[in-house]
């Protein structure tokens, strides 16, 4: 089988994938990587999977990340602004915290869930809608 893989973290985890094979022979390891699965409603791009594994204990499908920083997985806006404290006393020194430091993606969630990658102050990735993994 041949595997194409478009990042490190795919590739770790394809080879953490395959010691397990190694390690548990019993379980009858089916490794499947970098998968294209149709949509029934004719959606484009169709969906990809990052590995499929198929074995005696069950289907597992899999979702690889290649992340630093500290990772937000999940998360509203609402609670974005809870966690700086605004709202507490009526004051909205955290809004104003937010709106400068983060990318304008955030505040475009509204009540939408999404993940956010801080690396550091200059580099923060914001992933919604069906490049959140969640989705």
């Amino acid at each position: 089988m041949s595997e194409n893989y478009t990042n490190r973290g795919e590739y770790r985890t394809y080879k953490m994938l395959r010691q397990l094979d190694k390690r548990f022979p019993e379980d009858k390891f089916h490794i499947f990587a970098n998968l294209y699965i149709d949509s029934d409603d004719n959606r484009f791009p169709n969906r990809q999977v990052d590995h499929l594994v198929v074995c005696r204990k069950g289907i597992f499908m899999i979702e690889t990340k290649y992340w630093t920083g500290a990772v937000y997985h999940n998360i509203k806006l609402a609670d974005l602004l809870r966690m700086v404290g605004v709202g507490k006393d009526g004051s909205m020194d955290g809004l104003y915290l937010v709106k400068r430091l983060l990318p304008k993606e955030v505040m475009q969630q509204g009540t939408e869930s999404f993940t956010m990658c801080i690396k550091n102050p200059d580099n923060i990735q914001v992933y919604a809608g069906d490049e959140n993994p969640i989705n």
